[in-house]
């Protein structure tokens, strides 16, 4: 543990603790929880990341995924670290539990929300939230989305419509919009608090087309309409294999479908 502690100031710990945990859980977590507490922020990065049930490049460790309360209490300690490099850490812990216990992680934010919104916590964990639910995000997830101020979308009027119908492999596609606030109560009526992306469903050679969502922007808008410009680049690159075809897209708003439509993508 001495060595451990040596070797991640200046490298990296996380994968070699990983065998201790395995085979001596409770004595692991015990030297974790007081890493957790350590002026040190490599030692506090090394608590949470040592413990991520789907570290990449690491062997997995489900039994964390399965019960995620037992390393409940790194989190605690360390759920508003002043340190970015630990947050980043946390946050992503928290990401991996989204994965197979989004009930508890979305249940661990309620109670340190209490009664309140996200905005009355310290800046530290108001990033570490929003962070450790972008899957859950970008998955529409109801749930976080209340979380993070996201409401309906009954009150939107979608304009203005533009895509391109044809875009080249290696060139960018472009599309706009634009959004209109309307309230039968509210005689300023704004567009709020929005999350704004677009899902694209790309074509495979011999499977179902796959849907991947793209962030185009969030923020509180106090307008009451405002167009939105919005390009995707489908340069080639080595981790994506483009084929010829029809193409949809679909606008997310808050999470939900506004619009759908099509685009040739040729070569």
């Amino acid at each position: 543990m001495k060595a451990l502690a040596l070797f991640t100031q200046k490298s990296t710990a996380e994968f070699a603790i990983r065998p201790f945990l395995n085979t001596e859980p409770e004595r692991t977590r015990s030297q974790l929880l007081s890493w957790a507490k350590s002026d040190n922020h490599h030692l506090r990065r090394l608590a949470s990341e040592g413990v991520r049930p789907y570290l990449p490049w690491a062997e997995h460790l489900p039994w964390v995924a399965e019960n995620p309360d037992w390393v409940k209490p790194i989190i605690q300690l360390l759920k508003s670290d002043s340190s970015p490099y630990v947050r980043k850490s946390v946050a992503n812990l928290l990401n991996d539990l989204t994965k197979s216990q989004p009930d508890w992680v979305l249940m661990l934010f309620r109670d340190w929300m209490g009664n309140q919104s996200v905005q009355v916590l310290p800046k530290e964990t108001q990033w570490i939230i929003k962070h450790a639910l972008r899957t859950l995000l970008k998955a529409g997830h109801p749930q976080a989305l209340a979380i993070m101020g996201y409401s309906g979308i009954a009150h939107l009027t979608l304009r203005d419509w533009q895509i391109e119908q044809q875009v080249a492999m290696g060139q960018r596609l472009t599309f706009s919009f634009g959004l209109q606030a309307h309230s039968q109560s509210n005689l300023n009526p704004t567009l709020g608090h929005l999350r704004l992306e677009y899902a694209l469903f790309f074509l495979r050679k011999q499977s179902q087309p796959y849907r991947k969502v793209f962030k185009i922007n969030e923020a509180e808008y106090q307008q009451a309409e405002r167009a939105f410009t919005k390009t995707h680049n489908f340069k080639l690159i080595r981790t994506r294999t483009y084929y010829p075809g029809v193409h949809k897209i679909e606008l997310l708003v808050n999470g939900q479908v506004m619009h759908t439509a099509e685009f040739d993508l040729i070569d």
